[in-house]
């Protein structure tokens, strides 16, 4: 990741909590609670995740700035149409199909895992968790992800780095093995982890 990329991450974390003291200072918490503990919620998190990036606090910080993002959007529902008080009716009847279709999804993304023939995938939101198939009476294509060289092409071809920075905003490392970086195993086997750097042109060699 780029040191403007992180620049610009920390600056986004930066003014959450700049929005958290306005609220705070200026009472705001009073008419807007939802509000405020997102812009507090957020920016926490986002520091917590970034001193301690772990899988579990990742989605944890996920999970919590999405249910607080969902609140603070049922919040403007109800004050814009507190507004109006003849469109009360109306505004209940949106929050009340907002909450079933809600939870209509959050049902149909926790059904139990799927046991599938060529890849195995596990519910856990927002991440798919695939794992390759080597045995070669199931494996198809079967000179594909089973060849050591494919594999490596694959993981050349990718920008990992630059993916990592948009996808976790600058706050997780740079993933290079299973292993993540605090792991405490991670000592013992970083000699044995292959270090392979983002060159298209070797990805194409090697596929071709």
């Amino acid at each position: 990741m780029s040191v403007l990329q992180q620049v610009f991450g920390w600056l986004g974390v930066l003014q959450m909590f700049v929005l958290f003291g306005v609220l705070i200072r200026r009472r705001h918490y009073q008419r807007m609670p939802l509000l405020t503990l997102y812009a507090g919620g957020a920016a926490l998190s986002s520091v917590v995740v970034a001193l301690h990036y772990t899988r579990d606090t990742w989605i944890l910080q996920q999970a919590v700035t999405a249910a607080l993002r969902f609140g603070v959007a049922l919040e403007l529902i109800y004050r814009i149409f507190g507004a109006f008080p003849a469109a009360a009716a109306t505004a209940r009847r949106v929050m009340f199909v907002i909450l079933v279709v809600t939870a209509l999804t959050a049902l149909s993304a926790s059904m139990p895992d799927a046991v599938y023939t060529r890849s195995h995938a596990e519910a856990i939101p927002r991440l798919a968790d695939l794992e390759i198939q080597f045995r070669p009476e199931l494996a198809r294509p079967m000179a594909g992800l089973r060849d050591r060289l494919v594999r490596q092409a694959f993981y050349q071809a990718i920008n990992r780095e630059e993916l990592a920075g948009v996808m976790a905003h600058g706050l997780a490392p740079t993933a290079d093995s299973w292993v993540r970086p605090s792991d405490p195993l991670r000592a013992e086997l970083e000699a044995s982890i292959p270090k392979y750097p983002y060159d298209p042109a070797e990805a194409s060699r090697l596929l071709a």
